[in-house]
């Protein structure tokens, strides 16, 4: 979102003036997720009719990271800035 005003000092001379604000709501924007099980299980256990079975019964997929946030983008940040136009 941004958010200016210009500001007329002279005939000539004026200024812009600009705030900017990037993820306003403060929500957490998860950009990649672990695809990875670094886990014992025989390869039955992964077809797609087990699957879903594995995951709700299996500890290990929790325990290490499994389908869990591995990067996020930024949080609310803002800038703001002055130009002089002449």
């Amino acid at each position: 979102m941004r958010v200016g005003r210009d500001i007329h000092f002279k005939e000539r001379l004026t200024g812009e003036l600009t705030f900017d604000l990037f993820n306003v709501t403060n929500r957490v924007n998860v950009s990649d997720l672990n695809t990875v099980c670094e886990c014992d299980l025989p390869a039955a256990s992964f077809s797609p009719a087990n699957l879903a079975a594995t995951i709700a019964s299996n500890p290990l997929f929790g325990l290490y990271g499994f389908n869990q946030p591995r990067q996020t983008l930024n949080l609310f940040q803002f800038q703001y800035g002055f130009k002089l136009h002449f």
